[in-house]
């Protein structure tokens, strides 16, 4: 068990035209998370997740039926696409804090090179 609300988590909306909705919560908690074709508007956290072996992309609605079912028949199985997920879920965390910090250094730079040009 991995203290969430939910151990298996589907994730709506990658069977239809518009795209998926956020995987990132559930795999956050350490659902065994699982998602539709459709993930257009979340590529970059699909390939992360999948590469992570922390998710499962069914092609097939009627694959998820089958998804619970392993999920429920091999809970360790299911807890390590849990901990995968949460584990890559975890490997960015802070990004925006990194982020900030690199615009703040890139901002100083930039005011010392105009310093620099003015004075010159």
């Amino acid at each position: 068990m991995n203290g969430s609300a939910a151990e298996i988590a589907f994730v709506g909306g990658g069977f239809g035209g518009r795209g998926g909705q956020n995987m990132l919560e559930p795999a956050g908690y350490g659902a065994a998370v699982c998602f539709g074709p459709n993930t257009k508007n979340f590529v970059d956290i699909t390939r992360r997740l999948l590469a992570a072996d922390g998710a499962v992309q069914l092609q097939k609605e009627s694959e998820l039926v089958d998804f619970v079912a392993r999920c429920l028949m091999d809970p360790p199985a299911a807890d390590r696409l849990g901990i995968h997920a949460q584990a890559m879920v975890m490997s960015h965390r802070g990004a925006t804090q990194r982020t900030m910090e690199h615009l703040s250094e890139l901002a100083a730079t930039r005011e010392l090179e105009s310093m620099y040009v003015r004075a010159a």
